[in-house]
């Protein structure tokens, strides 16, 4: 017996106990059950399930494209009778029927899902017992197995050879009216991977261009960090701008766009560099343009890139771009807060939060209070957002009634002009609970945002359930990281209080799920987006790839090392090993990296000096080098050097014996290593690059990067890609040479 029959059962007994519900006009005076009190009784099925949609007839989406053969994935449903206790009546499952086709619309019989009841067995067989209301009157309670909820799960195991399939999965019950002559359906489909596109930094800004100079190209990556195919079909570019935006053997200019009908590809987890040109003899005039990108992204189908010149504009960005509430029991409220941040470099006035006219009734905003106060912003009393600062609103939902769905919009007004935030939400009859969590940085409460290597710790202590019930688990969920992080929860991912590392700069979408003593879902999920910015003016971040390495997570991995010279580093008369025509920046104590981790440069070392915080030898990183204040007009250069593509165990450092074969794992093969470069403490890259493949031993010039005029130049002596790349490059020498 389950923990929900032994809810029933005990409901059953106590004819008078109010735990199990108040009597109703059900139950005569002698405790006998009477439902022929020509009430228009029913029950009413709810389908809690796992994407928060009432999807009647739009189809679920399986993503199974992380799935190998034979694996499955799981659609975990829960069945409730949601209806009024005191005017229900029990809901009967009947009948389970799964209709699965192929990608031509033909009925299949070798079937890739397979439909399990509440017992674990197939819905062909399983045994559904009797859904009532929490409430429900005792003494009508039919015999046999009855339930206040249920699950039901939608399996997918995937074959060796895998193409698109089709569910409609049709429930037969008794009891609600609503489905007196049909069925209740579900419906879902596979889908083998989304593609995401990902454009950085944006905008592309040139900054302010001094008179007589010759400001570099300034690459444009545009990365597919989804999971299948990117299509590009049009590249435009409108405003006005005296320069151009070439990319694969193509040259764009304002007002004629690139057009490519079959598609111009993107493989997952590549990208489309396009470098962004000024005219030399119009470099310092005030311009400014719109670059837009269409493509096969299902999220966005065209993306926007603002490109500015001599120009620093007001600019505001929110997250979540959309609020969606979820599920929220009558008597309730769901929240959400919506973060607003200055990514300019100025101060930025926000004049009003509201919501659009025609929301549903039930929605609101409020000022949850922090530094911007409890009171919303006004044109008379705006709030001021300093460089970096951030704000942020409630969105709150209060179901005017069970069944009722709520959108709305979100309209921020600001400098920055008008944006937007769609709202949706849905109460529901049932009373659940609600997830809700904090976030610590060193024992201090944090609002969205915070810096690289922060060990931060979420407290989900704050979570309620349902009357009656206390919160009996917390799933949490890393929804989505900065590409190239693999951070996780420790020391687990369930449990109230767990811990998160943010080393990688970027957004993490937080989302924490919790299940009451009984085994009911909460209704509503907590989501943060965390937005991790560093708070130095030049901040460096190095992660990689390595094809050979399978599981980047655990503690063997290639070794990569990043470097930041300062411009004296030329004067340590190192070897020209680049064969560039002037000695290398590399390995002297005017150059940051691992061996000489804490440096001591500028007039104030305080803040001028660059630390390389993290040393990552087991695998894609990140490795960190920052400066807080780098010295005005010094042009710095950036390197990564393949130091060991051998697996190193980190806790040991040695190379540990491969099991397979009784010997010391071998080489793990090329890596592809990424460097993002952010300025001024900006939540934006200035410059993301992913560089070429390399093997041990190769040192790789990225860039050289000028603090105050924002530019970034290739090497001397780099390739028409910018790529100056030198193989074999020599050990790191045992004796630094000084810093002249």
């Amino acid at each position: 017996m389950n923990k929900w029959q032994v809810l029933a059962v005990a409901c059953a007994l106590a004819l008078v106990a109010s735990a199990c519900g108040s009597d109703s006009a059900a139950t005569d005076a002698s405790g006998t059950c009477n439902q022929n009190d020509q009430l228009d009784r029913t029950g009413k099925l709810d389908l809690r399930d796992p994407q928060k949609l009432d999807a009647k007839a739009t189809p679920y989406l399986l993503d199974v494209s992380a799935l190998t053969a034979g694996k499955t994935k799981d659609l975990q449903f829960t069945l409730a009778n949601a209806a009024d206790p005191t005017l229900a009546k029990p809901i009967s499952i009947t009948g389970v029927d799964v209709v699965e086709t192929d990608d031509t619309g033909a009925t299949v019989t070798s079937k890739q899902f397979q439909c399990l009841g509440p017992d674990g067995q197939d819905c062909a067989i399983a045994a559904f017992p009797v859904l009532v209301p929490q409430g429900f009157d005792a003494a009508c309670t039919p015999s046999g197995g009855v339930q206040i909820a249920q699950p039901l799960t939608i399996r997918y195991t995937r074959p060796p050879s895998a193409k698109a399939r089709h569910l409609k999965l049709s429930l037969h019950l008794t009891g609600d009216v609503t489905y007196a002559n049909a069925t209740r359906d579900i419906y879902v489909d596979t889908s083998f991977g989304t593609p995401t596109l990902s454009c950085t930094p944006s905008p592309v800004d040139f900054g302010i261009v001094a008179e007589g100079a010759a400001p570099q190209p300034l690459p444009l990556n545009c990365n597919n960090v989804g999971t299948a195919q990117l299509l590009i079909y049009e590249i435009d570019l409108t405003g006005t701008w005296y320069g151009s935006v070439a990319f694969a053997s193509q040259t764009l200019v304002v007002g004629t766009p690139q057009k490519f009908p079959q598609g111009l590809a993107v493989e997952a987890g590549a990208s489309l560099v396009l470098m962004v040109s000024l005219d030399a003899d119009k470099a310092t005039l005030k311009q400014g343009a719109t670059l837009l990108i269409t493509s096969n992204d299902p999220a966005a189908a065209t993306t926007k890139v603002t490109i500015t010149a001599n120009s620093t504009g007001p600019c505001l960005q929110l997250a979540p771009t959309a609020v969606d509430l979820g599920s929220v029991g009558l008597g309730q409220k769901g929240t959400q807060q919506v973060t607003l941040t200055n990514c300019g470099l100025d101060p930025i006035n926000v004049t009003g939060t509201a919501l659009q006219a025609n929301a549903s009734p039930g929605l609101a905003v409020s000022a949850p209070g922090g530094l911007c106060g409890t009171v919303l912003p006004s044109t008379a009393a705006p709030w001021v957002l300093q460089p970096k600062g951030s704000c942020q609103v409630q969105v709150e939902y209060a179901p005017p009634g069970a069944g009722v769905t709520a959108t709305g919009m979100l309209q921020v007004d600001s400098d920055a002009g008008t944006k937007t935030v769609p709202v949706t939400a849905k109460g529901v009859a049932v009373s659940c609970g609600s997830a809700c969590f904090t976030m610590k940085v060193n024992n201090q409460l944090i609002g969205n945002s915070t810096v690289p290597k922060s060990s931060i710790e979420l407290d989900g202590s704050c979570s309620t359930a349902a009357p009656g019930q206390t919160v009996g688990s917390w799933t949490w969920t890393l929804a989505a990281q900065p590409q190239g992080s693999y951070a996780s929860f420790t020391p687990a991912k369930t449990g109230k209080v767990v811990h998160l590392q943010t080393n990688v700069a970027g957004t993490y979408t937080i989302q924490l799920d919790t299940v009451d003593s009984a085994g009911a879902p909460g209704c509503q999920a907590k989501v943060v987006n965390l937005v991790v910015v560093p708070d130095d003016k030049l901040h460096v971040e190095l992660t990689w790839t390595t094809a050979g390495d399978k599981d980047p997570t655990d503690t063997l991995g290639t070794d990569m090392d990043l470097h930041l010279a300062h411009p004296n580093a030329i004067k340590a008369n190192m070897p020209d090993s680049d064969k560039n025509g002037v000695p290398d920046p590399w390995a002297n104590l005017c150059d940051c990296f691992v061996n000489n981790p804490i440096t001591n440069w500028g007039a104030d070392p305080s803040v001028n000096s660059a630390i390389n915080d993290l040393d990552d030898t087991d695998g894609w990183g990140p490795e960190n080098t920052s400066i807080n204040t780098p010295e005005t007009g010094l042009t710095y250069a950036v390197g990564v050097r393949y130091w060991f593509d051998k697996p190193t165990d980190a806790k040991t450092g040695k190379i540990p014996i491969d099991p397979a074969t009784g010997k010391q794992y071998g080489s793990m093969g090329p890596s592809v290593p990424r460097v993002r470069v952010y300025l001024d403490a900006n939540a934006t890259p200035a410059y993301d690059v992913t560089g070429p493949s390399m093997v041990v031993g190769d040192m790789w010039c990225v860039t050289e990067v000028t603090w105050h005029k924002n530019a970034f130049a290739p090497c001397k002596g780099a390739d028409a890609k910018g790529v100056l790349l030198t193989p074999y490059y020599p050990a790191y020498p045992q004796v630094l040479a000084p810093c002249n």
